[in-house]
């Protein structure tokens, strides 16, 4: 019985042993408890970075409960009437930021930022961004970086959204039908969108409407008997264009609609 014991209490103490040993067995360098733990795992030396959008405003009442829609684009549309302009927005969290535009003394120190621009140009975007150096992990780090981007701001006439397009609707979707986007017979300053199922535009133009360079917002109006409003889209890879939009907006319960179509 002695022996008997002594084998239960030594087969005991190895399964507690390796028991033991597979609890330790550890392979996670992110782990301080691990053999291969690694202080530098996952990190990385500081490389600034940063995203343009072009930044379209909605008109009056805000349209679909929107007041902008953005989209990211390193080509925008000048816009003396403020409807239009570019969001700078850092990639990472740093201790500072320095951005500049071009040659323009002008210092923006904030993540994010909007500027506008009311003529054509082509300009070099900079931002300088520091945090606390990380000497330990990558000796020659002096927490500085600095990227440069460019921006170009093309007319309004050039705006993408421009054209006709054939596609379907939710109110029309067995339907194939064409709208279009056009500047005003009447006044080469403004903008309709015409052929949009619901609402019979003829000779009205918009008002409050903001073109940029791959989408816009507009407003269908005629005597109030065509009242629409929404946003475009235009996807220029696809060619695609998708066009969000309400055919009441003064009636809050009116159904949002969507129309997809291809530009001819």
């Amino acid at each position: 019985m002695k022996k008997y014991t002594q084998y239960i209490a030594l087969l005991t103490m190895v399964a507690l042993f390796s028991a033991s040993s597979c609890k330790e067995e550890c392979h996670d360098p992110a782990n301080p408890e691990c053999e291969n733990y690694d202080a530098c795992y996952g990190k990385t030396p500081l490389e600034a970075d940063f995203t343009i959008e072009e930044v379209v405003r909605a008109g009056s009442g805000g349209a679909l409960g929107q007041t902008d829609t953005s989209y990211v684009s390193d080509t925008i549309v000048s816009s003396p009437n403020q409807g239009v302009s570019a969001r700078f927005t850092a990639a990472g969290n740093y201790n500072t930021y320095h951005w500049q535009i071009g040659t323009d003394p002008t210092v923006f120190t904030t993540k994010s930022f909007k500027q506008f621009f009311p003529n054509p140009v082509t300009v070099w975007v900079t931002l300088i961004a520091t945090r606390t150096p990380d000497t330990f992990c990558f000796p020659n780090d002096d927490g500085i970086d600095t990227i440069r981007k460019r921006l170009v701001v093309v007319p309004r006439s050039q705006s993408l959204i421009f054209g006709n397009y054939m596609g379907s609707s939710t109110q029309k979707p067995d339907s194939n039908y064409a709208v279009r986007f056009e500047i005003c017979p009447t006044d080469n300053q403004d903008y309709r969108l015409t052929g949009l199922a619901g609402c019979e535009l003829t000779s009205g133009c918009n008002y409050n409407t903001y073109i940029g360079y791959r989408g816009g917002f507009f407003n269908n109006d005629e005597t109030f008997t065509c009242l629409q409003n929404g946003f475009i889209y235009y996807d220029r890879p696809t060619n695609k264009v998708t066009i969000k939009y309400r055919q009441d907006f003064f009636i809050d319960s009116a159904k949002t609609n969507y129309y997809t179509g291809i530009k001819q």
